[in-house]
């Protein structure tokens, strides 16, 4: 089940049970796309954020950049 949603099988267990419990069987059948919604959000608010960060780092950053085109010959 874990390749199909990509949850573990406790998040699944948990969700089927709390989606059974606050809606029923309706809230059940729910619950995985639900919990495999907020994991992508999830993921997606992380992944930006950090995303963020790196790209903030580096553009404080007092490092030289790289030149590009050809280096200088060996001696």
């Amino acid at each position: 089940m874990t390749r199909a949603i990509d949850l573990s099988p406790a998040a699944v267990i948990i969700a089927v049970m709390v989606g059974g419990t606050l809606a029923g069987v309706t809230g059940a059948l729910l619950a995985l796309p639900v919990a495999a919604m907020v994991k992508i959000a999830v993921e997606q608010y992380l992944i930006s954020t950090r995303l963020d960060k790196v790209r903030e780092d580096a553009a404080t950053s007092s490092l030289p950049r790289r030149r590009r085109g050809r280096s200088r010959p060996l001696p």
